[in-house]
Parts: C-alpha cells; sequence; structure tokens
C-alpha cells in the first residue's frame, strides 16, 4: 500500500472547485470557528483558504446553533495547535 504524498497545512486547508465536499451544511460555522480563533477566511472563485492568526488566543469561547460533527472537529482541532482552552456551548 502507497501512501499519499504528504501536503502542507495550507494546501490540506484549501478546497478546489472541481473536488467533492463532505457535508451539505456548507462552510460558514466552520469559517465562524477559525474566525474565533483570530484567523482569517480567504474566499474566491478557486475556493477558499485559512490563514493562521499571528498570535495565540487565551481562550476561545464558540457557541454552536446547531449538532455539527464537523465544526466540532474543526474547532476541537484548532484548539490543539495552539494549545488553547476551548469551550463549546451549544446555543439552540
Amino acid at each position: 500500500m502507497t501512501m499519499p504524498p504528504a501536503v502542507s497545512v495550507a494546501e490540506a486547508m484549501e478546497i478546489r472547485p472541481n473536488e467533492p465536499l463532505v457535508g451539505s451544511g456548507g462552510m460558514d460555522l466552520h469559517f465562524r470557528i477559525y474566525e474565533s480563533f483570530g484567523d482569517q477566511v480567504h474566499l474566491d472563485g478557486a475556493g477558499y483558504q485559512v490563514r493562521r492568526a499571528g498570535s495565540r488566543m487565551r481562550a476561545v469561547e464558540i457557541g454552536l446553533p446547531f449538532r455539527s460533527r464537523g465544526a466540532t472537529v474543526a474547532a476541537m482541532l484548532r484548539a490543539v495547535i495552539d494549545r488553547c482552552p476551548l469551550t463549546l456551548i451549544s446555543v439552540t
């Protein structure tokens, strides 16, 4: 079994237009999560790219308006990257 080639974080976080997307809920909630960490989201005709904030947040609290496994995982992984305490709240 051959392993796929390694990619950078920037490449892994970029969606290309002709590739299938997982889920049908859209990316707005994911973008809000990244922005909660101070990251910048750039959208254009080719897709989107997330640029990590230059400084770390001391702690992040995010209210999720509905259940989203993908958004929850994105928030948890983003918190791990910065070793940032994270609180997720259901606001439904």
